[in-house]
């Protein structure tokens, strides 16, 4: 399997940052609202069950190593533009699998997780059973759960090196 580390000065120039680093047993930490926390400090039942969900369907696409790889070591600290699309924090990733009713969070527990977005709802996903990259119109979720997809490309690697180098604009321009 191919490893993505070779990315990490790229979105490091691009952003202006450093990017995430921490070992997948700590993302909790990173993203804060830990379900034993909240429980302990008096949080209502069906909040903590939502978090605890999220938790276990992040973790669930975690198990795809290089999107594992990506959200533990890549996510950047500050989002920033590539290819003509807004890359996405791991807090904005957290956001976007909450939004109530956004297509993004109608996608996140069928394996799709937004890395990076357009600014009018439209987003760039990954799917963690087949490793697959996606643009998500945001009129066309139903669509997309269907096995209805816009298809970016079969290799996650290939794809953040192509979206890095901006050499993705112009096709990502034409789906919206």
């Amino acid at each position: 399997m191919p490893s993505l580390h070779h990315l990490r000065p790229v979105i490091e120039a691009k952003s202006g940052t450093p990017t995430l680093q921490c070992a997948s047993d700590s993302i909790r930490a990173q993203l804060g609202f830990d379900p034993d926390e909240m429980r302990r400090s008096g949080f209502d039942p069906s909040t903590i069950e939502l978090h605890e969900l999220f938790y276990e369907r992040l973790e669930s696409c975690m198990e795809h190593p290089l999107i594992g790889e990506y959200l533990t070591t890549l996510t950047p600290t500050e989002s920033y533009q590539a290819s003509g699309v807004w890359i996405a924090t791991l807090q904005q990733i957290r956001d976007s699998a909450f939004g109530d009713g956004s297509p993004d969070s109608e996608l996140f527990p069928h394996g799709y997780i937004s890395i990076a977005g357009d600014g009018s709802g439209n987003s760039v996903s990954f799917h963690s059973p087949s490793g697959r990259v996606i643009f998500a119109h945001h009129e066309h979720a139903a669509d997309i759960i269907a096995g209805d997809v816009q298809l970016l490309s079969e290799d996650i690697a290939t794809f953040l090196a192509d979206l890095l180098h901006d050499r993705l604009t112009e096709r990502l321009d034409e789906l919206d």
